[in-house]
Protein backbone atom coordinates (compact mmCIF):
# COMPACT_ATOMS: atom_id res chain seq x y z
CA UNK A 1 0.00 0.00 0.00
CA UNK A 2 1.08 3.55 -0.73
CA UNK A 3 0.76 6.87 1.04
CA UNK A 4 -2.47 8.14 2.55
CA UNK A 5 -4.40 11.33 2.14
CA UNK A 6 -5.16 11.06 -1.57
CA UNK A 7 -7.70 13.69 -2.71
CA UNK A 8 -10.37 13.35 -5.36
CA UNK A 9 -12.60 16.38 -5.66
CA UNK A 10 -13.60 17.40 -2.14
CA UNK A 11 -13.03 13.89 -0.75
CA UNK A 12 -10.05 12.28 0.86
CA UNK A 13 -9.24 8.60 0.77
CA UNK A 14 -7.13 6.00 2.51
CA UNK A 15 -5.96 2.56 1.43
CA UNK A 16 -7.67 -0.31 3.23
CA UNK A 17 -8.76 -3.93 2.95
CA UNK A 18 -12.27 -5.26 3.62
CA UNK A 19 -12.37 -8.81 4.99
CA UNK A 20 -14.78 -11.31 6.41
CA UNK A 21 -13.04 -12.59 9.52
CA UNK A 22 -14.82 -15.25 11.53
CA UNK A 23 -18.43 -14.16 12.01
CA UNK A 24 -17.53 -10.48 11.57
CA UNK A 25 -16.62 -8.19 8.71
CA UNK A 26 -14.21 -5.36 9.16
CA UNK A 27 -12.03 -2.71 7.57
CA UNK A 28 -8.30 -3.39 7.97
CA UNK A 29 -6.09 -0.30 7.85
CA UNK A 30 -2.34 0.21 8.15
CA UNK A 31 -1.63 2.54 11.06
CA UNK A 32 0.21 5.06 8.87
CA UNK A 33 -2.97 5.65 6.83
CA UNK A 34 -4.55 7.40 9.83
CA UNK A 35 -3.45 10.50 11.77
CA UNK A 36 -0.88 9.86 14.47
CA UNK A 37 -3.24 10.97 17.27
CA UNK A 38 -6.12 8.56 17.97
CA UNK A 39 -8.19 11.49 19.22
CA UNK A 40 -8.75 12.64 15.62
CA UNK A 41 -9.67 9.22 14.18
CA UNK A 42 -13.36 9.54 14.98
CA UNK A 43 -14.61 11.78 12.13
CA UNK A 44 -12.59 9.81 9.55
CA UNK A 45 -13.75 6.36 10.66
CA UNK A 46 -17.37 7.45 11.13
CA UNK A 47 -17.40 9.03 7.67
CA UNK A 48 -15.99 5.86 6.09
CA UNK A 49 -18.21 3.38 7.95
CA UNK A 50 -21.33 5.54 8.05
CA UNK A 51 -23.76 6.45 10.81
CA UNK A 52 -27.50 6.05 11.20
CA UNK A 53 -28.53 3.34 8.73
CA UNK A 54 -24.98 3.47 7.25
CA UNK A 55 -26.31 4.00 3.72
CA UNK A 56 -23.63 6.66 3.26
CA UNK A 57 -20.80 4.38 4.40
CA UNK A 58 -19.44 0.88 3.97
CA UNK A 59 -20.71 -0.52 7.30
CA UNK A 60 -23.39 -3.17 7.03
CA UNK A 61 -25.91 -1.76 9.49
CA UNK A 62 -25.00 -4.23 12.26
CA UNK A 63 -22.38 -4.23 15.03
CA UNK A 64 -20.70 -7.34 13.55
CA UNK A 65 -20.14 -5.58 10.21
CA UNK A 66 -19.12 -2.22 11.67
CA UNK A 67 -15.62 -2.96 12.89
CA UNK A 68 -12.17 -1.59 12.14
CA UNK A 69 -8.72 -3.10 12.76
CA UNK A 70 -5.73 -0.76 12.72
CA UNK A 71 -2.41 -2.59 12.32
CA UNK A 72 1.27 -1.65 12.33
CA UNK A 73 4.65 -3.28 12.79
CA UNK A 74 5.24 -3.60 16.50
CA UNK A 75 7.95 -1.74 18.37
CA UNK A 76 7.39 -3.97 21.42
CA UNK A 77 9.92 -6.76 22.09
CA UNK A 78 8.61 -10.20 21.18
CA UNK A 79 5.76 -9.02 18.94
CA UNK A 80 5.39 -8.73 15.18
CA UNK A 81 2.42 -6.36 14.90
CA UNK A 82 0.25 -4.09 17.04
CA UNK A 83 -3.54 -4.29 16.64
CA UNK A 84 -6.03 -1.63 17.71
CA UNK A 85 -9.69 -2.64 17.53
CA UNK A 86 -12.43 -0.09 16.89
CA UNK A 87 -16.11 -0.94 17.33
CA UNK A 88 -18.18 1.59 15.41
CA UNK A 89 -21.36 2.56 17.28
CA UNK A 90 -23.13 3.87 14.20
CA UNK A 91 -26.40 4.53 16.06
CA UNK A 92 -24.82 6.93 18.55
CA UNK A 93 -21.98 8.10 16.25
CA UNK A 94 -19.26 6.89 18.62
CA UNK A 95 -16.12 4.78 18.50
CA UNK A 96 -15.65 2.17 21.22
CA UNK A 97 -12.08 0.98 21.85
CA UNK A 98 -12.69 -0.40 25.34
CA UNK A 99 -12.28 -4.07 24.36
CA UNK A 100 -11.06 -6.23 21.51
CA UNK A 101 -12.44 -8.52 18.81
CA UNK A 102 -11.23 -12.09 18.54
CA UNK A 103 -12.92 -12.68 15.19
CA UNK A 104 -11.06 -9.78 13.59
CA UNK A 105 -7.84 -11.00 15.22
CA UNK A 106 -7.77 -13.86 12.69
CA UNK A 107 -7.88 -11.28 9.92
CA UNK A 108 -5.10 -9.28 11.58
CA UNK A 109 -2.69 -12.18 11.10
CA UNK A 110 -3.78 -12.69 7.50
CA UNK A 111 -3.52 -8.93 6.79
CA UNK A 112 -0.04 -8.73 8.38
CA UNK A 113 1.17 -11.51 6.09
CA UNK A 114 -0.60 -10.08 3.06
CA UNK A 115 0.92 -6.62 3.65
CA UNK A 116 4.40 -8.13 4.28
CA UNK A 117 4.56 -6.87 7.84
CA UNK A 118 5.92 -10.31 8.73
CA UNK A 119 8.28 -12.61 6.85
CA UNK A 120 7.11 -15.69 4.96
CA UNK A 121 10.22 -17.88 4.63
CA UNK A 122 10.05 -20.36 1.75
CA UNK A 123 9.15 -23.94 2.54
CA UNK A 124 7.18 -23.24 5.72
CA UNK A 125 3.77 -24.83 6.21
CA UNK A 126 2.55 -22.04 8.48
CA UNK A 127 3.46 -18.60 9.77
CA UNK A 128 2.97 -17.60 13.42
CA UNK A 129 2.17 -13.91 13.83
CA UNK A 130 2.72 -12.52 17.34
CA UNK A 131 0.08 -9.82 17.89
CA UNK A 132 -0.10 -7.21 20.65
CA UNK A 133 -3.62 -5.91 21.28
CA UNK A 134 -3.31 -2.21 22.08
CA UNK A 135 -6.81 -2.01 23.61
CA UNK A 136 -6.25 -4.59 26.35
CA UNK A 137 -2.53 -5.40 26.43
CA UNK A 138 -3.41 -8.95 25.33
CA UNK A 139 -0.91 -11.19 23.56
CA UNK A 140 -2.17 -13.27 20.63
CA UNK A 141 -0.54 -15.90 18.46
CA UNK A 142 -2.23 -16.04 15.05
CA UNK A 143 -1.26 -19.03 12.92
CA UNK A 144 -1.70 -18.75 9.14
CA UNK A 145 -1.41 -21.85 6.91
CA UNK A 146 0.92 -21.73 3.90
CA UNK A 147 -0.18 -21.68 1.14
CA UNK A 148 -3.59 -20.13 1.78
CA UNK A 149 -6.65 -21.41 0.00
CA UNK A 150 -7.66 -18.83 -2.60
CA UNK A 151 -11.28 -18.76 -1.44
CA UNK A 152 -10.94 -19.08 2.31
CA UNK A 153 -8.23 -19.45 4.93
CA UNK A 154 -8.43 -21.35 8.22
CA UNK A 155 -6.66 -19.31 10.89
CA UNK A 156 -5.94 -20.39 14.46
CA UNK A 157 -6.05 -17.65 17.10
CA UNK A 158 -4.45 -18.37 20.46
CA UNK A 159 -5.00 -16.02 23.40
CA UNK A 160 -1.92 -16.22 25.64
CA UNK A 161 -2.66 -15.85 29.39
CA UNK A 162 -5.87 -13.87 28.75
CA UNK A 163 -6.56 -13.02 32.38
CA UNK A 164 -8.07 -9.73 33.48
CA UNK A 165 -6.84 -7.69 30.54
CA UNK A 166 -9.41 -4.96 31.24
CA UNK A 167 -10.31 -5.40 34.92
CA UNK A 168 -7.09 -6.94 36.27
CA UNK A 169 -8.68 -10.21 37.44
CA UNK A 170 -10.15 -13.32 35.84
CA UNK A 171 -13.16 -12.98 38.16
CA UNK A 172 -13.41 -9.21 38.72
CA UNK A 173 -15.94 -9.42 41.55
CA UNK A 174 -13.85 -11.99 43.41
CA UNK A 175 -16.59 -14.61 43.05
CA UNK A 176 -17.25 -17.35 40.51
CA UNK A 177 -20.99 -16.73 40.79
CA UNK A 178 -22.80 -13.42 41.29
CA UNK A 179 -26.45 -12.46 41.74
CA UNK A 180 -27.26 -9.32 39.76
CA UNK A 181 -30.35 -7.34 40.71
CA UNK A 182 -32.13 -4.92 38.40
CA UNK A 183 -35.54 -3.44 37.63
CA UNK A 184 -37.29 -4.76 34.51
CA UNK A 185 -37.45 -1.77 32.11
CA UNK A 186 -41.04 -2.49 31.01
CA UNK A 187 -42.64 -3.25 34.39
CA UNK A 188 -40.26 -1.82 36.98
CA UNK A 189 -40.44 -5.14 38.82
CA UNK A 190 -37.29 -6.01 40.73
CA UNK A 191 -35.54 -9.15 39.50
CA UNK A 192 -32.35 -11.10 40.25
CA UNK A 193 -30.37 -13.26 37.81
CA UNK A 194 -27.57 -15.72 38.44
CA UNK A 195 -24.35 -14.90 36.58
CA UNK A 196 -20.62 -15.37 36.26
CA UNK A 197 -18.59 -12.24 35.67
CA UNK A 198 -15.36 -13.13 33.90
CA UNK A 199 -12.58 -11.24 32.12
CA UNK A 200 -10.66 -13.50 29.76
CA UNK A 201 -9.87 -11.91 26.38
CA UNK A 202 -12.80 -9.54 27.03
CA UNK A 203 -15.02 -8.92 30.07
CA UNK A 204 -18.28 -10.90 29.84
CA UNK A 205 -21.46 -11.30 31.85
CA UNK A 206 -22.55 -14.96 31.55
CA UNK A 207 -26.18 -15.36 32.69
CA UNK A 208 -28.06 -18.55 33.58
CA UNK A 209 -31.04 -18.71 31.20
CA UNK A 210 -33.21 -20.31 33.89
CA UNK A 211 -32.95 -17.15 36.02
CA UNK A 212 -34.05 -14.78 33.25
CA UNK A 213 -37.38 -12.94 33.71
CA UNK A 214 -40.53 -14.57 32.33
CA UNK A 215 -40.89 -11.99 29.54
CA UNK A 216 -37.55 -13.06 28.06
CA UNK A 217 -38.49 -16.74 28.21
CA UNK A 218 -41.92 -16.10 26.69
CA UNK A 219 -41.05 -13.64 23.91
CA UNK A 220 -37.50 -14.68 23.03
CA UNK A 221 -34.21 -12.79 22.87
CA UNK A 222 -34.98 -10.52 19.90
CA UNK A 223 -38.09 -8.93 21.41
CA UNK A 224 -37.59 -5.23 22.16
CA UNK A 225 -38.35 -5.60 25.87
CA UNK A 226 -36.15 -8.70 26.08
CA UNK A 227 -33.24 -6.71 24.67
CA UNK A 228 -33.93 -3.98 27.23
CA UNK A 229 -33.84 -6.59 30.01
CA UNK A 230 -30.53 -7.93 28.73
CA UNK A 231 -29.08 -4.42 28.62
CA UNK A 232 -30.24 -3.76 32.21
CA UNK A 233 -28.46 -6.93 33.34
CA UNK A 234 -25.33 -5.99 31.40
CA UNK A 235 -25.23 -2.58 33.10
CA UNK A 236 -25.61 -4.16 36.53
CA UNK A 237 -22.76 -6.51 35.66
CA UNK A 238 -20.61 -3.61 34.51
CA UNK A 239 -20.98 -1.90 37.88
CA UNK A 240 -20.30 -5.13 39.79
CA UNK A 241 -17.15 -5.71 37.71
CA UNK A 242 -15.88 -2.23 38.49
CA UNK A 243 -16.07 -1.10 34.87
CA UNK A 244 -18.59 1.65 35.60
CA UNK A 245 -19.30 3.88 38.60
CA UNK A 246 -23.07 3.45 38.34
CA UNK A 247 -25.81 2.34 35.93
CA UNK A 248 -25.80 5.68 34.11
CA UNK A 249 -22.06 5.40 33.55
CA UNK A 250 -22.49 1.78 32.38
CA UNK A 251 -24.98 2.89 29.73
CA UNK A 252 -22.31 5.02 28.05
CA UNK A 253 -20.26 1.98 26.96
CA UNK A 254 -22.41 -0.76 25.43
CA UNK A 255 -19.44 -2.67 24.05
CA UNK A 256 -17.85 -3.59 27.41
CA UNK A 257 -18.70 -5.79 29.18
CA UNK A 258 -20.44 -8.04 26.68
CA UNK A 259 -23.24 -10.40 27.69
CA UNK A 260 -24.24 -13.99 26.89
CA UNK A 261 -27.23 -16.01 28.12
CA UNK A 262 -26.21 -19.64 28.78
CA UNK A 263 -28.43 -22.75 28.81
CA UNK A 264 -27.82 -26.51 29.05
CA UNK A 265 -27.35 -28.39 25.80
CA UNK A 266 -30.53 -29.61 24.12
CA UNK A 267 -31.72 -32.17 21.58
CA UNK A 268 -31.23 -29.52 18.88
CA UNK A 269 -27.44 -29.62 19.50
CA UNK A 270 -26.73 -32.94 21.23
CA UNK A 271 -22.96 -32.73 20.69
CA UNK A 272 -22.68 -29.35 22.41
CA UNK A 273 -21.70 -28.88 26.05
CA UNK A 274 -23.89 -25.77 26.44
CA UNK A 275 -25.96 -23.54 24.17
CA UNK A 276 -25.84 -19.76 24.23
CA UNK A 277 -27.45 -16.56 23.01
CA UNK A 278 -25.06 -13.65 22.61
CA UNK A 279 -25.67 -9.92 22.34
CA UNK A 280 -23.49 -7.18 20.85
CA UNK A 281 -23.87 -3.44 21.41
CA UNK A 282 -27.50 -3.83 22.44
CA UNK A 283 -28.65 -6.18 19.69
CA UNK A 284 -28.84 -9.94 19.20
CA UNK A 285 -25.55 -11.37 17.89
CA UNK A 286 -26.00 -13.59 14.81
CA UNK A 287 -23.53 -16.16 16.17
CA UNK A 288 -21.01 -15.84 19.03
CA UNK A 289 -18.00 -13.64 19.67
CA UNK A 290 -14.66 -15.45 19.57
CA UNK A 291 -13.73 -13.87 22.90
CA UNK A 292 -17.03 -15.19 24.31
CA UNK A 293 -15.82 -18.66 23.32
CA UNK A 294 -12.67 -18.12 25.38
CA UNK A 295 -14.62 -16.84 28.42
CA UNK A 296 -17.16 -19.66 28.20
CA UNK A 297 -14.48 -22.33 27.83
CA UNK A 298 -12.65 -20.94 30.86
CA UNK A 299 -15.85 -20.86 32.94
CA UNK A 300 -16.78 -24.38 31.82
CA UNK A 301 -13.39 -25.59 33.05
CA UNK A 302 -13.81 -24.09 36.53
CA UNK A 303 -16.26 -25.54 39.04
CA UNK A 304 -18.67 -23.17 40.77
CA UNK A 305 -19.37 -20.99 37.73
CA UNK A 306 -22.75 -20.65 36.01
CA UNK A 307 -21.63 -22.43 32.79
CA UNK A 308 -20.01 -25.35 34.65
CA UNK A 309 -23.19 -25.84 36.71
CA UNK A 310 -25.17 -26.36 33.48
CA UNK A 311 -22.99 -29.22 32.24
CA UNK A 312 -24.19 -32.78 32.08
CA UNK A 313 -22.78 -34.80 34.96
CA UNK A 314 -20.59 -36.81 32.56
CA UNK A 315 -18.67 -33.71 31.44
CA UNK A 316 -18.85 -31.53 34.55
CA UNK A 317 -15.66 -30.35 36.23
CA UNK A 318 -14.51 -32.71 38.97
CA UNK A 319 -13.30 -29.95 41.26
CA UNK A 320 -9.79 -28.68 41.88
CA UNK A 321 -6.47 -30.22 42.77
CA UNK A 322 -5.83 -29.43 46.46
CA UNK A 323 -2.20 -28.58 45.72
CA UNK A 324 -2.82 -26.58 42.56
CA UNK A 325 -1.61 -27.40 39.08
CA UNK A 326 -2.53 -27.15 35.42
CA UNK A 327 -5.46 -28.98 33.84
CA UNK A 328 -4.82 -30.90 30.61
CA UNK A 329 -5.98 -29.06 27.45
CA UNK A 330 -9.73 -29.39 27.08
CA UNK A 331 -11.98 -28.83 24.08
CA UNK A 332 -15.45 -27.39 24.69
CA UNK A 333 -18.22 -27.27 22.12
CA UNK A 334 -20.64 -24.34 22.32
CA UNK A 335 -23.90 -24.17 20.35
CA UNK A 336 -25.01 -20.73 19.19
CA UNK A 337 -27.62 -19.32 16.80
CA UNK A 338 -25.56 -20.04 13.67
CA UNK A 339 -23.96 -23.37 14.55
CA UNK A 340 -21.19 -24.68 16.79
CA UNK A 341 -17.94 -23.24 18.13
CA UNK A 342 -15.07 -25.42 19.37
CA UNK A 343 -12.68 -23.80 21.84
CA UNK A 344 -9.57 -25.34 23.40
CA UNK A 345 -8.58 -24.08 26.82
CA UNK A 346 -5.83 -24.69 29.37
CA UNK A 347 -6.59 -23.56 32.93
CA UNK A 348 -4.37 -23.67 36.02
CA UNK A 349 -5.05 -23.26 39.74
CA UNK A 350 -2.58 -22.11 42.38
CA UNK A 351 -4.10 -24.18 45.21
CA UNK A 352 -5.27 -21.05 47.05
CA UNK A 353 -8.36 -20.27 45.03
CA UNK A 354 -6.85 -18.27 42.18
CA UNK A 355 -7.42 -19.52 38.63
CA UNK A 356 -5.49 -18.58 35.51
CA UNK A 357 -6.22 -19.22 31.87
CA UNK A 358 -2.90 -20.28 30.38
CA UNK A 359 -4.10 -20.43 26.76
CA UNK A 360 -7.32 -20.36 24.81
CA UNK A 361 -7.47 -21.24 21.10
CA UNK A 362 -10.11 -21.04 18.43
CA UNK A 363 -10.08 -21.49 14.64
CA UNK A 364 -11.73 -18.87 12.41
CA UNK A 365 -11.98 -18.64 8.64
CA UNK A 366 -10.89 -15.51 6.79
CA UNK A 367 -11.61 -14.25 3.29
CA UNK A 368 -10.39 -11.05 1.70
CA UNK A 369 -13.29 -9.32 -0.04
CA UNK A 370 -11.65 -6.26 -1.58
CA UNK A 371 -8.80 -3.82 -1.18
CA UNK A 372 -8.28 -0.34 -2.47
CA UNK A 373 -9.21 3.21 -1.56
CA UNK A 374 -12.13 4.06 0.69
CA UNK A 375 -13.36 7.65 0.52
CA UNK A 376 -14.57 10.04 3.20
Amino acid sequence: MQSNGSRRGHQRSILATWMRSGTSKGLFILRDQLPERQSVWKPIILAIMGTGDQTDGIGGGTPTTSKVAVISRSTKPGFDVDYTFVQVDFVNSKLDMSGTCGNLAAGVGYFALDQRLVDNPPGQKQVDVKVFVENTGQALLVTIPIPQNDAMCDVRVTFVTPNGGVTGRLFPSGSRKDYLSFNCPSTGVHHVVESTLIDSANPFVLVDSASMPGHYALHGPDDEQSRAIVEAIRRAGSVRMGLARDLTDAAQCQGTPKIVVVAPSSAAAPSADVQVTAFSVGVLHPALQATAGICLAAALSISGTVPSSLLASSTACSGTCPHGGTQPPRMWRIAHRAGLMDTEIIVSWDGEGEYLVEKGSITRTVRKLFEGRTFY
